[in-house]
């Protein structure tokens, strides 16, 4: 009870498996070459009663054992991810959603996509010795119930997320010595034509494409953005050998992101869309650039 007493409200203490292997001389990652070559993370939460973590998915195994105290699960599967309102990469909120999946109304005008629907939600109560299993890139949202709780999980990285992270490590067709314009202009390209490629796949035109970003992520939070009119506000021509080269690229990348089944293959373009544009343009400015850049010129 002391612990309990000690904790102030509405907080959650997290202790890392770095902390833990400290104080328990043991190694920081374990691995298991005969299961799975990944490190192993291990950690403890520890909250009081109303504490919610806000609805987000994790790129990982999730293996979550409630050690006291009892805690609130809300679920979606990852066919969800296009109707939560991801905050976007560029944000300090990355992989977490905008909405509340209990309290944001079903038809809001600042989330027009969402559908708080029951049917969609899978809600679970964990109690005392209650595991479990979050696949990769379920959306959860926890709350705890009681006065204290305390639980354990160990997160191991799934071969999806190791797939993606070897795309995202891939050599991009830029050079760092281009100006502002011609990264627009070559990003722009990358981009246009990379989404077209996998058109088939998404059934999105380059237009849908980043309206579907744009909508989702920035709209409901545009006033934490900034504008740049310059933007691909007047023409501009890479030289003939680096456009070849960009189109070669672009659909070499759209050859690995065809692995994906079609929820996460949109979430993690639009990913590599925010990456590129905000190396392009800058973090503050990566609506403005969907907008003037691949919106304006995608129609």
């Amino acid at each position: 009870h002391r612990l309990r007493d000690m904790l102030p409200p509405d907080r959650i203490f997290h202790i890392p498996s770095s902390a833990l292997s400290s104080e328990l001389g043991m190694r920081d990652s374990v691995q298991r070459e005969d299961v799975d070559p990944a490190p192993t993370s291990i950690n403890v939460w520890i909250g009081n009663a109303g504490v919610t973590a806000r609805a987000h998915y994790d790129a990982f195994h999730n293996v979550f054992v409630q050690v006291r105290g009892r805690k609130r699960f809300l679920l979606r599967p990852p066919s969800s991810l296009q109707t939560l309102y991801l905050f976007p990469r560029v944000h300090p909120s990355y992989r977490q959603c905008q909405i509340d999946l209990e309290r944001t109304p079903a038809r809001s005008a600042t989330f027009p996509l969402y559908r708080a629907s029951t049917r969609d939600t899978i809600e679970v109560v964990l109690e005392e010795g209650d595991l479990l299993y979050l696949p990769p890139f379920w959306i959860h949202q926890v709350e705890s119930l009681s006065p204290l709780t305390v639980s354990m999980n160990g997160w191991t990285l799934s071969a999806t997320e190791q797939l993606r992270d070897r795309i995202f490590k891939r050599a991009f067709p830029f050079e760092a010595s281009w100006s502002r314009s011609e990264r627009a202009a070559a990003v722009s390209l990358f981009v246009r034509e990379l989404v077209s490629a996998l058109s088939p796949r998404t059934g999105l035109s380059v237009a849908g494409f980043a309206s579907l970003l744009q909508n989702q992520r920035f709209d409901p939070i545009l006033g934490q953005f900034q504008d740049d009119s310059s933007l691909c506000s007047s023409p501009f021509s890479l030289a003939k050998e680096s456009q070849v080269h960009i189109v070669k690229k672009a659909n070499e990348f759209a050859l690995d992101f065809v692995q994906f089944p079609k929820d996460l293959l949109i979430l993690f373009v639009q990913n590599l869309v925010e990456d590129v544009a905000s190396w392009c343009c800058g973090e503050p400015y990566v609506p403005s650039f969907l907008d003037r850049c691949i919106l304006y010129h995608g129609k």
